[in-house]
């Protein structure tokens, strides 16, 4: 019995152990990535860009056994990695301790920022009750890393002149992040600038125009070079004092492998004062806008005339619009027959008298209607007057006519009744006889 008793005990012991061992495992603590905000941050230490990648809105466990593994990737499928130690430790991206600063620096991020695909972020947590045996899980995946925007002009690849006892250097130095681990090439152009616009959009701090314009015109020197982190070149140029001289340059993309990164600058060559020589050999240099000795002036040079405005501008006249034609006041009466006249009888006498007849009538411009016999010579009728026309010409001819036609048909009427009052006094003179 007393046996059994010491059994009993022994697998209660073991039961308990294994239930804490497990509740322990089931609540490990895992740090929680779920509104962690991801920025990628300049160290503004020099002349080039160095992003840092920096993790905010997350709390890290500050165990001593605690690790992190931080792998970057263009992939955002799966992150293909064995999850121990040793393979963890050689294939991450960056290694995370509890004294470590909790950020991927610039140096790791240069080549996935400059590759021309989207970056991601992945993190697995490893964590040890006693620092002998881990446990792994991934706590951040495929965290898409927002790249950063190119620079300005004129802030993207920095080049300077040097002038020294007849020979030119050019160092070019790539300001944005790229890729230094396999060489890089990089195209340069130096002209002359002469167009005024390009000028005058620089001054007013636009170097689109001239960018196009540098990649339009003739260069003076065209260069491909292999990229270092300082590019020389030694090249001899035919100057001229006072003229103004772009710098243009291109990052070879390797077939769209990588971003692609162009800048322009704009210099002037000048002589130097002898005070401020230490700038240049041979009192020569090359300037920038912001630098001492540059002047916009000769720019001057280069602007367009204006068209020039004739001394006597021929004055711009309206079309003449016809008159409309007036009436006369006094319109032209047309030259009608004479009609013949009768001669006064005296009385007493007998002989029948004849009218004389008319000699070489005017043909009269319109000729007068055709008098008709009236029934009754005491009430002679008129003739009616024409209906006006319908059509606005002929209305406007005939009006002024009107009044002459009633004069010339009142004397036909007149010279009828005396030729009819003639007649019968006639014929009763003959009866008499």
């Amino acid at each position: 019995m007393k046996k059994v008793k010491i059994i009993l005990i022994f697998v209660i012991f073991l039961l308990i152990v294994g239930i804490n061992l497990d509740c322990k495992a089931a609540t490990q603590n895992w740090t929680n990535f779920e509104n962690v905000i991801l920025t990628l941050v300049d160290r503004g230490e020099a002349k080039e860009l160095q992003y840092d990648l920096k993790f905010e809105n997350v709390t890290f466990d500050t165990n001593e056994t605690t690790k992190y593994y931080v792998f970057i990737t263009n992939n955002s499928n799966s992150l293909d990695v064995e999850k121990t130690e040793s393979v963890l430790q050689n294939s991450a991206t960056e290694v995370w301790t509890s004294s470590s600063e909790k950020i991927v620096p610039y140096n790791k991020m240069n080549k996935f920022i400059d590759t021309n695909k989207d970056a991601y972020v992945w993190i697995i947590e490893g964590k040890s009750s006693d620092g002998s045996k881990y446990e792994y899980k991934e706590v951040l995946h495929a965290k898409k890393i927002k790249k950063p925007e190119l620079g300005s002009l004129r802030k993207r690849i920095n080049t300077s002149f040097f002038y020294h006892y007849g020979e030119m250097s050019i160092i070019i130095t790539i300001r944005e992040p790229y890729d230094n681990s396999v060489e890089r090439k990089a195209t340069i152009k130096i002209g002359k600038v002469t167009d005024y616009d390009s000028l005058l959009s620089a001054k007013n701090g636009n170097y689109n125009k001239l960018l196009n314009y540098a990649k339009e015109t003739q260069a003076l020197l065209t260069k491909t070079e292999k990229l270092k982190s300082e590019t020389n070149i030694f090249e001899e140029i035919n100057m001229e004092i006072g003229n103004y001289y772009y710098v243009y340059t291109v990052v070879d993309t390797e077939n769209n492998k990588y971003r692609s990164i162009e800048d322009i600058s704009l210099y002037q060559y000048i002589y130097y004062p002898e005070d401020i020589t230490y700038y240049a050999d041979d009192y020569r240099a090359f300037v920038l806008p912001e630098d001492e000795g540059f002047s916009w002036d000769e720019m001057d040079l280069y602007k367009p005339e204006e068209p020039k405005k004739p001394e006597n501008p021929t004055p711009t006249t309206s079309p003449t619009i016809p008159e409309k034609p007036t009436e006369p006041e006094n319109p032209t009466i047309p030259n009608f027959p004479t009609y013949p006249t009768f001669p006064t009888i005296p009385e007493g006498t007998t002989e029948s008298i004849e009218p004389e007849k008319p000699t070489s009538p005017i043909t009269p411009t319109i000729p007068p209607e055709e008098p008709t016999e009236p029934e009754n010579p005491t009430s002679p009728t008129y003739p009616t007057t024409p209906e006006e026309p319908k059509d606005d010409t002929v209305a406007k001819e005939d009006l002024p006519n009107t009044g002459e036609k009633i004069i010339i048909n009142s004397l036909i009427i007149l010279i009828l009744v005396f030729t009819i009052y003639y007649g019968i006094k006639i014929k009763k003179m003959k009866d008499i006889k």
